[in-house]
């Protein structure tokens, strides 16, 4: 053995074999496929969000968010075929018909509105246009797509690991920044969610569902969530169930940014996202930014970060 070389046990062997297994080889495309429809529904929807919320302007209030600066030469006209694109390159990105062209167009139809309505200036779709930007970069039409029947793939597709290490990395650093930013800011004291609760809950579908016309009508649910959800009672005395429910969103989202990444606790940190945004859908009616949360899970089943197979041999 030369003097230069390094046994297999090294710590640089090691770590580079950490990473050549978390970045390098591929994973399968159909995981990455389920990504690629759930994100055309979600931004299909914006897109029906965007048509609304320009509806709520006249031409003479557009302005550049932040900045202020006014927008005369950017007319509703322009915005609503904007939206329309919007759509025709969700369409295109579900079904896999040029699935990297749709998304740079949908990515740069949904920019040119997040640049021009304040309305837009969200966080959710600043993660859509990161995601749009990164399964721009993938394979994502490899499997479960026209291109894929038209070429008749026969087998499981394989993409390269890459992009959708990026994809994930995005989604493991919101769930551990918005667990720790609500940690940092009280958020377990159950003040702040039951503001949130007692403004969003009387127009959410739980409170749709348990309505005197929904499927399951509850008469007295409106009463109750004056009572126990409104100003008074957010107060001093924030109830325990909210105090209950803000302590678990904090676990929940801290658990996530941990147990999506481990192959062994992967599924748990599955099924605690579907509860945890399913039940934020039911009582703020949060549809775009769940929806693209949960659309990622496929690809922590089949890559997760820690566990993952060594893409020898593939």
């Amino acid at each position: 053995m030369s003097g230069d070389a390094r046994p297999d046990g090294s710590l640089r062997h090691r770590l580079g074999m950490a990473v050549a297994t978390l970045v390098g080889g591929s994973v399968d495309g159909r995981a990455l496929a389920l990504f690629r429809m759930g994100l055309a529904c979600s931004v299909w929807f914006e897109a029906r969000q965007n048509v609304w919320r320009l509806d709520q302007y006249t031409p003479n209030q557009l302005h550049v968010p932040l900045l202020g600066l006014p927008l005369d030469g950017f007319d509703l006209d322009t915005g609503w075929q904007l939206c329309a694109w919007q759509m025709r390159a969700a369409l295109f990105l579900f079904f896999g018909l040029g699935g990297r062209v749709a998304a740079v167009v949908a990515l740069l139809a949904q920019g040119a509105l997040f640049g021009v309505s304040a309305l837009n200036f969200q966080n959710h779709v600043y993660l859509m246009l990161v995601l749009l930007a990164l399964v721009s970069t993938s394979q994502c039409d490899a499997a479960w797509s026209v291109r894929s029947l038209l070429r008749r793939a026969r087998g499981a597709a394989r993409v390269p690991a890459l992009p959708v290490r990026l994809i994930q990395a995005q989604i493991l650093i919101i769930y551990l920044y918005t667990g720790l930013h609500k940690a940092a800011l009280g958020f377990a004291d159950g003040y702040a969610l039951c503001r949130f609760l007692g403004r969003d809950l009387p127009r959410s579908p739980l409170a749709g569902w348990l309505s005197p016309q929904g499927p399951w009508p509850q008469p007295g649910f409106a009463e109750w969530v004056s009572t126990a959800l409104g100003s008074a009672a957010c107060g001093e005395h924030v109830p325990t169930f909210v105090v209950a429910g803000a302590v678990g969103t904090i676990v929940a989202e801290l658990g996530l940014a941990a147990g999506l990444a481990w192959r062994r606790s992967v599924w748990v940190g599955v099924i605690v996202g579907l509860g945890l945004h399913a039940t934020i859908y039911a009582s703020m009616s949060v549809v775009t930014f769940g929806a693209m949360m949960v659309s990622t899970y496929p690809l922590f089943i089949a890559a997760p970060w820690v566990g993952a197979r060594s893409p020898r041999g593939r």
